[in-house]
């Protein structure tokens, strides 16, 4: 016997139970000749109490009500600014959903309308917007998730900093839509960049859904000292197809992509993941709300100093003495004192420039 077998009448058995002990205390679970072992047939036989089903379902009714809770913050209402709660789907007549959600939104929800005719209405209600049909109310798709690329960003010691999440299309944005921006180069002479679309909500571009990515050459700046610039264009569909459009501002060449949006659920393992990267993440976001904030000025001012350090050797020795200095009073906390340096500093990049 293969293993799908016994998987299937499992399932079937266990959504049977949760429907009994929606109106049952107690319900017995019954599986004869489930499967095998050593030629011997195992039977599966064994009572399970509305308590214990609500023990293992807790958790995921919590989750939803975050969600939930995250959808009102989105829309910008409150629980006490809801009319009515509508349940849909068969699973919200399980008692348990019912308490937590009367209990967290302070309403009853309706009782008179069937969640399984809700479904099928709003099954109808989509297919009469499709074809076209007069609707007195008008539904929207929104997108679940932020759509962007992997960008370089100034750190606060003037120094690049990769792996930053840039959105082009936000989350809950109507759908279809398009959005363009304009990115530069890091470097003056640099003659190709690599755009990486991400999908997702985190700062940081790697913990994102990485959806696709592309190579752009031969790309020309409008002038000797001044990197390269694309505009990068995103334009989603309905049916979640996103068309990436990249195109040198100078020479006009473009480059393009499409990809799917994604919509899926994380397997155990990502979920592992995902929970060791947040815990990551907290930590090194509580490093950087230590460290002191700079203008950005003094940023643009320690970048334009490491660019001359890098190309010329005239008043180098100078240059770096200042940066250090700024640097190691930065480091310090003392940012506040970093001005009569940030001003020599800059007034021997002037004269350099004269």
């Amino acid at each position: 016997m293969s293993r799908a077998e016994p998987q299937a009448r499992l399932l079937r058995a266990a959504e049977q139970a949760k429907i009994a002990l929606s109106t049952q205390p107690f319900v017995q679970v019954r599986e004869e000749f489930l499967v095998e072992q050593e030629g011997k047939p195992l039977h599966l036989a064994l009572e399970v109490s509305r308590q214990e089903f609500e023990g293992m379902i807790r958790e995921w009714i919590e989750r939803t009500l975050t969600a939930f809770d995250q959808a009102l913050e989105d829309a910008h209402i409150e629980a006490a600014d809801l009319d009515r709660i509508l349940f849909v789907g068969g699973s919200t007549r399980i008692p348990l959903v019912w308490e937590m959600v009367a209990e967290h939104t302070g309403k009853e929800p309706l009782s008179a309308i069937n969640p399984d005719e809700a479904v099928a209405l709003g099954a109808g209600v989509q297919a009469a917007i499709i074809a076209g049909e007069p609707l007195d109310a008008i539904l929207v798709d929104v997108t679940p998730h932020s759509l962007g690329i992997e960008v370089a960003e100034l750190s606060f010691m003037g120094e690049i900093s990769p792996d930053h999440f840039a959105p082009l299309i936000h989350r809950n944005a109507t759908i279809p839509a398009s959005h363009a921006k304009q990115f530069a180069a890091v470097y003056p002479d640099q003659e190709a960049i690599q755009v990486k679309v991400y999908q997702g909500e985190d700062p940081v571009a790697s913990n994102n859904a990485l959806l696709g990515e592309f190579f752009f050459d031969e790309l020309e700046a409008h002038g000797p000292d001044e990197p390269p610039t694309i505009t990068v264009k995103f334009d989603l569909d309905l049916n979640g197809i996103l068309n990436v459009i990249a195109v040198d501002r100078v020479s006009g060449n473009t480059r393009h992509m499409t990809m799917k949006a994604e919509h899926r659920r994380m397997n155990p393992a990502e979920k592992l993941s995902a929970a060791e990267s947040i815990a990551t993440l907290g930590a090194a976001e509580a490093t950087e709300l230590a460290q002191p904030a700079l203008s950005n000025d003094l940023v643009a001012l320690l970048f334009r100093a490491r660019q001359v350090l890098a190309t010329r050797r005239q008043g180098a020795t100078r240059i770096q003495t200042l940066v250090d200095q700024i640097e190691s009073q930065i480091k310090e906390g003392q940012v506040d004192s970093v001005g009569q340096l940030s001003d020599e500093l800059l007034d021997v990049l002037y004269d350099l420039d004269e």
